[in-house]
């Protein structure tokens, strides 16, 4: 501060809103202190900036900022209805308190509304529905069959491994039969046997082959073989060795004849894959017709209290098994002649399915998941489960489940045999009860039953799935001048018809029920009926908020310089900063009259020296200009905004260096 500044003893506590008020008045002879206020406002506007004034630590600070009505703004300019209404000049206070309540309860009644529709969209993202009721026949693949003997072990087979055993024991060939109907016992049979037959014929069998043994081979061996027990085939219409198109393989009731099977065990690893067959035509003769020997006389070991044979019809890609839910089963007496008709259902995803996850859609795509055993399938999923839980238990996997490759004996998994029976049986009844994929309404069931749960398996978005119409007629004994049976003596034979009768199937489609666009047309739609909203209400309100978002940075940014600044001033440390200081003399531009006297003008410098306006500029260049000449200094102040930056920071200074006379 200077020392000869006359406004130096001047505290600054005393330099307040009014102090400038004042100043402006004395720049006008004979002016109020209200009409300095009324210039000073004026200068305002003019400026088109709005100014707060408030005491800030020694001097007084002038800032930018936001405008306070932005919200009042957005209300009368909005495109939302009603929103006017808040804010509109003349409206009393119970008006407004009237259209506040009914916005208020229109905007909860619209977000129910939203919530549902959303909820609505997440939860049931999925509708199945009828594509076609006659989707072509001829499109779909003709579907597997199995044939298996209720008879699981042949007496003949039976009769042939008790004599061979017989040459390495002294037990006789009787006794010996009667513990290999044992083995019976590994089949998926409610019947049981005392432990002690088990171990006795365990034993007898490692004597037999001094070690350990194959009993998947010795199952295989003692099952009534598909040469034998097919007598006839025919295909197409056309008639077929049986052994060509039936072969020997897995099943959930163990080695069957089966028909059009494309997944096999490790037994056929180095075989060329089959095709499966598709329908060609419609109609019995068009279709699969078997005759069948039952070889009543060697029956030994029966897994159901009847006698005749079992036929599956399933997926040709699927292992035979009913806990999936995906085989049809019908039982075939001797002496019948038995009309299969088979009708299908298919099954496929649309690709936009793909993008939910699989919880939701709550289907599998064939390659989306790949397994041991190659391309997912419903079936396999639950087979692995399954075995999963019975190692678990047993530390054995079935025979008859399917194995395809040698992957398990490498992990050390091994065959059940007779030591493992017990253990099966006492585990069959939750390996009998399963339930895939986890469902809500299932868990209070769920938790009540000892079930297996697979909760990782659901159905393909791929499937077809068949269902059979019977019908049997009585045959009679004897000779029968048929293409079909010829030079063939019926005595207990059977005759199966496996066939499709409609050219038209069904066929279900599953896509989204609700995409994107869909629920922003709903919830679009809604917004509009209740408070008229778009996406024009959007874009409106983004740029309201810009705008108050950027008001609010430009005044933060002005309170920091300036508590820098004051920071600067009470330590009494400069800036390092490049900056220039003018310093203009309001007498200097004045015209010099020689007739003007020495007092007015000595007056006029008791003026300048009372106080001054110090105008500071974000390119550090300062102006003092004495408190006389509003029209000059409103001048000047125009042109110095015209010219500077649009951010310039009024100050009172507390101090002038006092011009030499």
């Amino acid at each position: 501060m200077h020392p000869d500044d006359p406004c130096s003893a001047m505290p600054t506590e005393h330099l307040h809103a009014g102090a400038f008020v004042r100043t402006l008045s004395y720049m006008v002879p004979g002016s109020t202190e209200a009409e300095g206020y009324k210039e000073f406002t004026k200068l305002g506007r003019e400026a088109s900036k709005t100014l707060l004034y408030a005491v800030v630590g020694r001097s007084l600070a002038v800032a930018y900022v936001p405008d306070v009505e932005c919200d009042r703004l957005y209300c009368e300019h909005s495109a939302l209805v009603g929103y006017k209404y808040l804010t509109e000049p003349g409206r009393t206070w119970i008006e407004r308190i009237i259209w506040m309540a009914v916005h208020v309860s229109i905007i909860c009644i619209l977000a129910y509304f939203v919530i549902g529709a959303y909820h609505a969209f997440t939860t049931v993202p999925m509708v199945t529905s009828v594509e076609s009721d006659h989707y072509p026949t001829t499109r779909i693949s003709f579907p597997a069959v199995a044939i298996c003997s209720i008879n699981r072990i042949s007496r003949r087979s039976a009769v042939k491994m008790a004599t061979d055993v017989s040459k390495v024991t002294n037990m006789t060939v009787d006794q010996i039969l009667e513990l290999i109907a044992q083995l019976g016992d590994l089949y998926n049979s409610m019947y049981k046997f005392p432990k002690a037959r088990h171990e006795e014929l365990n034993r007898l069998l490692l004597d037999y082959y001094e070690g350990e043994y194959d009993i998947t081979e010795i199952m295989k061996d003692l099952t009534p073989q598909c040469s034998v027990i097919l007598l006839k085939c025919l295909f197409n219409g056309q008639q077929r060795n049986c052994t060509d198109i039936f072969s020997f393989d897995k099943t959930q009731d163990g080695y069957c004849c089966t028909f059009n099977y494309v997944r096999h065990d490790r037994d056929y690893d180095d075989e060329t894959p089959m095709e499966v067959m598709p329908v060609k035509d419609l109609g019995i003769e068009r279709g699969l017709t078997v005759v069948m020997e039952p070889f009543l006389d060697d029956y030994f070991y029966s897994f159901l209290p009847i006698i005749g044979w079992k036929v599956t019809v399933f997926n040709p890609t699927d292992y035979p098994d009913n806990i999936s839910g995906g085989v049809t089963e019908v039982l075939v007496s001797p002496l019948l002649e038995s009309y299969l008709e088979i009708e299908a259902v298919s099954f496929y995803s649309t690709d936009q399915t793909k993008s939910y996850p699989i919880p939701k859609r709550k289907c599998i795509f064939p390659n989306e998941i790949r397994t041991r055993y190659g391309v997912y399938s419903y079936s396999d999923c639950l087979v692995d489960c399954r075995e999963e839980q019975v190692w678990k238990q047993c530390k054995c996997i079935p025979f008859y489940l399917p194995t395809r490759t040698n992957e398990l004996s490498q992990h050390g998994r091994r065959t059940c045999t007779l030591r493992d029976v017990s253990c099966l049986h006492k585990h069959k009844s939750k390996w009998l009860s399963v339930f895939p994929h986890e469902d809500e309404l299932l868990n209070e069931t769920m938790g009540k039953i000892d079930s297996l749960r697979c909760g990782n398996c659901y159905p393909t978005c791929l499937d077809v799935t068949y269902s059979l119409r019977s019908s049997s007629s009585k045959m009679k004994r004897g000779f029968y001048k048929t293409r079909l049976l010829d030079n063939i003596e019926i005595v207990d034979q059977s005759i199966i018809h496996v066939y499709f009768s409609k050219y038209g199937t069904v066929r279900l489609k599953q896509d989204v029920a609700y995409t994107w666009y869909e629920l922003l047309s709903d919830i679009g739609g809604i917004c509009g009926v209740f408070i008229g909203f778009s996406l024009i209400s959007v874009v409106e309100l983004v740029y309201f908020l810009t705008l108050l978002l950027l008001e609010l940075y430009k005044s933060f940014s002005g309170n920091v310089e300036e508590r820098v600044g004051e920071e600067v001033e009470s330590s009494g440390e400069l800036p390092q900063k490049e900056s220039t200081m003018y310093t203009i003399y309001w007498n200097e531009l004045a015209p010099r009259t020689r007739q003007k006297k020495r007092r007015l003008r000595q007056r006029n410098v008791e003026r300048v020296e009372k106080s001054c306006i110090l105008i500071t500029t974000s390119r550090e260049v300062h102006f003092e200009v004495p408190r006389f000449g509003l029209t000059a200094f409103k001048f000047l102040t125009e042109s110095i905004i015209s010219v500077l930056p649009r951010r310039i920071n009024f100050k009172l200074s507390p101090f002038l260096r006092k011009r030499e006379k």
